[in-house]
């Protein structure tokens, strides 16, 4: 007997549930080092039942019994068991073997294949107590109890539990070559101690006394007064006897030999019978799902065609009064706009003088802000120019269809969405969330800030459905930047100079918030989920929902708000803002999670080891940029408030030469491409961006010029959607316009 090679794992694995067996399996697959696994399992067949004797006399034909077929099953079920697990590293190209014996104890055939094979690797299951797991770590099941116990001091054990290693019995010796050649020689003995006796025992039986032996039933007995007296006669009697004796049993064997293979074929007739029954079962239960699904949406369809009717026949009951309600509806509807159109004129006025003033013209800043805050409808009337219905929400999101979701909060639900065959994002507050019970102020709140602020990163509020708590917003194809810190969805990592380009364009809106007079924005929100990334990689800044509006130079306290607190402090006020923005640099730099992250490169600096934590994901951090932006995050995150350094006088100063170097080596912004433009910004008539951008009847919006040379050349219907339209009137869409103009500007395109 050759022992088995010492470079491999066993595995024994018993009958218990699928789940448990892989886990364990899976285990093993993950403490293997490329070592072979060897799949092992005892099996204990069902014990034979004896079929009673008929008048004393045996049957001469050996029947085969339904425990004999029952055993043949189980055999085949265990031989199925370990074929799948093989086929379960086989397909992860891992080396495996499988060894199954018979034994009437699991635990004596463990411990003898640990003996024979040499086994010093073993992975077994620890019992099925979970509540005493808990209790002590140790194998519960009388099995693993025993084996743990019996098991030779060579053999290293692990015991699994669900997956999760429980015990570990370490192994005290090392099975050396002394003690393989000693079990190799007690294993030859015992074989030759088994085969003795027999071959004795053949060797002093003679034909006579077997065909005794053969014939001891009563209705064989010679009886003592037919004994011949001729020695010869007897025994030419007795080998006749003998050779008849053997023939039978040769015919026997024969058929039993028979019955068995007729039997096999059976089995497996039965078992190939079972399976095309059960395919078809299966393709019945997959027909009748499908017939009740189609009946079902037949019924429904029937009763929507019932309730369709129903409505054209109330339509046309009602069709004058709805006339009426619409010319009303559409008049108001105008009137709303020309108002809306004419606040965002003399913002625009108000901005492109914002645009043109240099970066350190202060003084126009509170100006424009001062104008924005003391326009009267800004305080109780927000009114947003685009409005939108909640069948179109629902018609957008196709019904919110989970794999249109973008994001997943506890306040909110973000889809993307088509809306006027425009990419959109749609952020839909939940009725149950904190956001939604303080009530409509907080949204109204976040459409007065970002319909009367504009700034180039700042997210664009397309447009609100107010019946929904609803708001649409421009589509960001690059998501948030806590999804490209995580790499989500296998996007590669951000480089060192774009992280420089986002923080540098995250500290121009944060200070263009705190600037304005008489009443500074602290967004008290900030984290990276809410910085967006468009195209470009530019930095977008979202989420209002919570921001606050104060006298500049003023603070108050936080109270039961929804917020991560890794980024906040609990006053808010401008310097809030600043450690926010802080965390985020430093998560820029480390690309590490917020938790304890100030400690961390604090020490790391006082120690003169910054570029072991760096993340070398974004590439070669230059040394001298990375140590400067580490010590400004870190005094923008110092716990004293007052200690923290502004971000208008400051921090900025500190920024702008970084970004005035890093575009000098390589400008991480790609060039302009037409699949790089909005869609939004285009002009489905004339397939160009749109400079003067009009709202007409039917809800899209298309450039002035284009729009009104489809009306003069005679048609009366919409472009879009080929219905006849109410009117001619045409709307300008101040805000497109507006962001037309600042990515036009930003690019070099104007």
């Amino acid at each position: 007997m050759v022992m088995e090679d010492q470079n491999k794992i066993y595995v024994a694995v018993g009958k218990e549930e699928f789940e448990d067996r892989k886990s364990t399996l899976n285990w093993a697959l993950q403490m293997s080092k490329g070592e072979t696994i060897c799949v092992i399992h005892v099996h204990v067949p069902t014990q034979k039942i004896r079929r009673p004797k008929r008048y004393g006399f045996r049957s001469p034909l050996k029947a085969v019994t339904q425990s004999e077929v029952n055993q043949e099953l189980e055999r085949q079920e265990v031989e199925e068991m370990l074929d799948d697990c093989i086929k379960m590293y086989a397909l992860k190209q891992v080396p495996s073997e499988k060894i199954c014996i018979e034994k009437e104890s699991v635990t004596d055939g463990i411990l003898e294949l640990i003996s024979e094979l040499g086994i010093q690797k073993l992975v077994m299951g620890a019992g099925s107590n979970s509540r005493f797991l808990r209790i002590k770590p140790k194998p519960t099941s009388e099995q693993s109890n025993e084996v743990l116990n019996k098991a030779p001091d060579f053999c290293h054990i692990w015991f699994v539990y669900k997956g999760r290693l429980i015990y570990t019995r370490e192994a005290t010796k090392q099975l050396n070559h002394r003690l393989e050649e000693n079990q190799l020689n007690r294993l030859s003995y015992s074989e030759q101690s088994v085969d003795s006796p027999s071959a004795e025992s053949a060797g002093s039986s003679s034909p006579l006394s077997q065909n005794m032996q053969h014939d001891s039933s009563p209705a064989t007995v010679l009886q003592p007064t037919i004994i011949s007296n001729d020695p010869f006669g007897q025994l030419q009697q007795a080998l006749k006897k003998a050779e008849r004796a053997r023939q039978e049993a040769s015919e026997e064997s024969e058929r039993r030999q028979k019955a068995e293979k007729e039997t096999m074929n059976a089995i497996h007739k039965l078992k190939s019978a079972e399976d095309d029954l059960t395919k078809v079962t299966r393709n019945l239960v997959a027909i009748q799902f499908k017939l009740s699904k189609d009946l079902k949406k037949l019924t429904q369809a029937a009763g929507e065609f019932s309730s369709l009717e129903r409505q054209i026949e109330d339509c046309s009951n009602l069709e004058v009064e709805e006339m009426e309600e619409r010319i009303l509806f559409t008049e108001k509807l105008q009137k709303n706009k020309k108002q809306c159109d004419k606040m965002r004129m003399d913002y625009d006025d108000s901005f492109d003088v914002y645009l043109s003033a240099d970066d350190d013209s202060v003084d126009v800043v509170h100006v424009l802000e001062k104008q924005v805050f003391l326009e009267p409808s800004s305080s109780n009337n927000t009114t947003f120019s685009c409005e939108f219905s909640q069948s179109d929400i629902i018609e957008a999101t196709m019904l919110f269809d989970p794999s249109l979701r973008i994001q997943e909060g506890d306040n909110d639900s973000v889809y993307k969405g088509f809306l006027h065959n425009t990419e959109v994002a749609i952020k839909i507050l939940k009725p149950n969330s904190l956001l939604a019970i303080q009530g409509i102020a907080k949204f109204k709140q976040e459409v007065d800030v970002l319909s009367k602020l504009r700034h180039p990163n700042l997210v664009t509020l397309i447009g609100v459905c107010p019946d929904s708590l609803a708001l649409i917003y421009e589509y960001l194809p690059n998501g948030s930047l806590e999804d490209r810190l995580n790499c989500k969805d296998n996007t590669p990592p951000l480089p060192w100079r774009t992280r420089i380009h986002i923080v540098t364009e995250l500290c121009s809106v944060l200070n263009f918030l705190h600037s304005i007079l008489p009443c500074s924005i602290i967004h008290s929100n900030l984290s990276p989920k809410y910085v967006l990334l468009d195209a470009n990689f530019s930095c977008k800044l979202s989420g209002f929902g919570f921001c606050h509006i104060i006298p500049t130079k003023e603070q108050i306290n936080r109270t039961n708000e929804l917020n991560d607190t890794s980024y906040l402090d609990p006053e808010i006020s401008p310097k809030s803002d600043v450690y926010s923005f802080g965390i985020i640099l430093l998560r820029l730099l480390t690309g590490r999670p917020s938790l304890n992250i100030v400690t961390e490169v604090q020490h790391a600096l006082e120690n003169d080891h910054l570029h072991r934590i760096l993340d070398p994901s974004a590439g070669d951090w230059p040394v001298v940029q990375a140590q400067h932006l580490a010590h400004m995050a870190l005094k923008c995150c110092d716990v004293n408030t007052k200690d923290r350094p502004d971000l208008g006088s400051e921090v900025w100063r500190g920024l702008k030469p970084l970004m005035t170097s890093t575009k000098s080596l390589s400008n991480p912004l790609q060039p302009v491409s037409g699949d790089q433009i909005p869609s939004y910004f285009i002009c489905p008539i004339f397939q160009d961006i749109m400079r003067d951008p009009h709202f007409a009847a039917d809800g899209f919006t298309y450039e002035a010029d284009a729009v009104r040379g489809w009306f003069e050349s005679g048609r009366d219907t919409s472009p879009m959607t080929n219905l006849k339209l109410d009117s001619h009137n045409l709307t300008p869409n101040r805000a497109l316009r507006s962001a037309i103009q600042e990515w036009l500007q930003k690019y070099n395109l104007v």
